[in-house]
């Protein structure tokens, strides 16, 4: 569907109006997210109106907390990962165009992103697989899925990671309010750096000089990610159903 708009609304600009590529982008993410989260909504109501993802009970505050402490660390520790397979100019003056500093960049990375891969990955694709899938089997076959989706190597990677991370919170809690939380993080994350960066920082390896530092942060931070994992389970099988993996 996004395809589809993004098509529709290029052959209207080419026709009729100047619009840049980021309200581009904006459009083609906020139109699609509007109409297929109406129309998911209320097709989950109706076959289950006491049961849909987009549920924040048994959550408390704390939770939300640790899981964005948690995502952060993870971005973090996966960032040496990431920055594997160098970016070749090409692809950088691609994103160039398709995202810029303004306004409707942000929206759509930061706000309807989230949203949209989130409602479609794990709230229709992860819920789907697990009804018929173990749930190992689920987690990481949908975490391959976000991945592709990319459609580049370079966002790949760091997708299928925290997809991993995303679909094991969706399995324990059975909800994609905490799953669109990481998600969101993550983004803002990424766009910050976007913005306030030099040109020539992409990661976050790129902003850290001191080699040392960052490789005794990253090492701290596996530790303190591990135990905040274990924490983190213990206290989502105390708010939700027992999930075992």
């Amino acid at each position: 569907m996004t395809l589809l708009f993004s098509f529709s609304l290029k052959l209207i600009d080419n026709l009729l109006f100047d619009i840049n590529d980021s309200l581009m982008n904006f459009l083609s993410y906020s139109l699609p997210t509007i109409i297929t989260s109406h129309r998911y909504l209320k097709k989950r109501r109706k076959l289950n109106a006491d049961n849909y993802t987009i549920k924040i009970s048994n959550t408390s505050w704390l939770i939300y907390v640790q899981i964005i402490i948690l995502t952060i660390m993870m971005i973090i520790i996966i960032d040496p990962i990431t920055v594997l397979i160098p970016v070749p100019d090409w692809f950088d003056e691609l994103m160039s165009k398709m995202v810029s500093k303004d306004i409707y960049s942000f929206m759509t990375i930061v706000l309807f992103a989230p949203f949209f891969e989130e409602l479609i990955f794990r709230g229709i694709i992860l819920d789907g697989f697990l009804k018929v899938y173990s749930p190992r089997k689920s987690i990481i076959c949908s975490s391959l899925l976000f991945a592709l989706i990319h459609l580049n190597p370079w966002q790949a990677i760091d997708a299928f990671l925290i997809g991993l991370f995303i679909g094991w919170v969706y399995y324990k809690t059975q909800s994609i309010i905490p799953c669109i939380l990481i998600h969101f993080t993550n983004n803002v994350i990424a766009f910050l750096i976007f913005m306030f960066s030099a040109s020539d920082a992409s990661s976050i390896s790129d902003l850290i000089a001191n080699k040392v530092i960052f490789i005794s942060l990253i090492a701290s931070l596996s530790v303190l990610f591990y135990f905040g994992i274990r924490f983190l389970n213990r206290q989502l099988n105390k708010s939700y159903t027992q999930h075992t993996i």
